[in-house]
């Protein structure tokens, strides 16, 4: 079903029943939609690019092929050759007057996340940033890059947009014909059409015939809404004063900045989850080593690897004695009993009077250290 609407105030002025999807089908379409626009009003529906009076900036499909060359083609027929001499073939006449609905074009069209895993993160990002293409030698260079790359799917998808060359105008401003403020003040997406389509099917149903769905269902509710239109001029309703062109400018920068803040988010939090599953395939792997070694010591199948010794001095010879210490002893050994092991010392070598009394015997020594309580039996030698 091709659906048509006038932006303001967002209402379906059209609706086209068929059941072909063919090019040749979307043509009769087209020129069936422009001939009823000229019966009903009594004036021909003029676009803005052919028509120094016209009023219709830009048309707005979902990127689909043969409505894209249909339109041509009604187009071609409908505007005088004197009007569109800059243009002489479909392809050619549509780049002045169509835009691609940009929810259609990342979802069916572009469809860049099936090629994520043929390239590197830096190169999906360029692939993802087509629409800031400013130039066509920067469109030919992305060309390239496409279809020198490896991947053959990624040459594929290009070589596919390549072969229709009123595809990238109608996604990108720079490569469009259509006049910049015209293109800033379109709506970039169809979402006001796709959502009348529920409403309808819960007006008319679904699953009925061609003929039944006009005449029972969608006529009924096209005179609701005539009506509604009707009461609301003899209510002298006022035109909405939030639906200026400045509100339209604001509107689409809030959705814009909406966009990017919740791309941004959603990379941020790809890329933390990301690096926190890399950490968990990591410590897993550690896991499984330390309880792989565990099992083998209580099994007794790995042996721990040993500590490696501290290194020591096994040489526990003493140096010889110097000649002072030997001289030392010699002198001392005329005194030494090689029985008891006591002394006798020579008088300047006994201590005073005043000290306490003589010099105890070194044969006393016994009764000295070891009291007659606490002595030994005997002290072996």
């Amino acid at each position: 079903m091709l659906v048509l609407i006038i932006w303001h105030p967002g209402l379906n002025v059209t609706r086209i029943y068929c059941n072909r999807e063919s090019h040749e089908a979307f043509k009769l379409m087209w020129l069936a939609y422009f001939q009823t626009v000229e019966r009903v009003t009594g004036q021909k529906l003029s676009l803005k690019a052919f028509d120094i009076d016209g009023i219709m900036a830009v048309i707005l499909t979902d990127g689909c092929a043969a409505q894209a060359l249909g339109l041509g083609d009604a187009l071609l027929e409908l505007i005088p050759p004197n009007n569109q001499a800059f243009a002489h073939t479909a392809e050619e006449i549509i780049q002045h007057i169509l835009c691609t609905c940009w929810v259609h074009a990342h979802r069916y069209i572009m469809n860049l996340h099936h090629l994520q895993d043929e390239c590197t993160d830096e190169e999906f990002e360029y692939l993802c940033r087509f629409c800031n293409i400013q130039s066509d030698p920067k469109l030919k260079a992305f060309e390239d890059f496409c279809l020198t790359h490896r991947s053959v799917k990624i040459q594929d998808w290009c070589k596919q947009k390549i072969s229709h060359k009123w595809l990238w105008p109608s996604l990108i401003k720079r490569l469009s014909k259509i006049p910049s403020e015209d293109w800033d003040l379109n709506q970039a997406d169809t979402n006001l059409n796709e959502g009348s389509h529920p409403d309808t099917n819960h007006a008319t149903g679904t699953s009925l015939t061609l003929l039944e769905a006009i005449e029972m269902y969608v006529l009924f509710l096209d005179e609701r809404k005539a009506a509604e239109l009707e009461l609301a001029k003899k209510l002298c309703l006022l035109p909405n004063r939030h639906n200026t062109d400045e509100h339209r400018y604001m509107n689409n920068g809030r959705r814009a900045i909406a966009r990017l803040k919740k791309t941004v988010t959603v990379k941020a939090k790809d890329k933390k989850l990301s690096d926190i599953n890399d950490q968990i395939a990591s410590l897993r792997v550690t896991i499984k080593d330390l309880t792989q070694q565990k099992q083998g010591i209580r099994n007794g199948s790995s042996i721990p690897t040993p500590v490696e010794p501290v290194p020591y001095n096994t040489d526990l010879h003493m140096p010889p004695p110097s000649a002072d210490m030997a001289e030392l002893v010699r002198s001392t050994l005329p005194y030494i009993d090689s029985v008891t092991g006591s002394a006798d010392l020579s008088p300047a070598l006994c201590l005073p009077s005043s000290f306490g009394g003589p010099m105890p015997s070194m044969s006393d020594i016994d009764t000295i250290f070891f009291p007659s309580s606490t002595a030994p039996s005997s002290i072996p030698f």
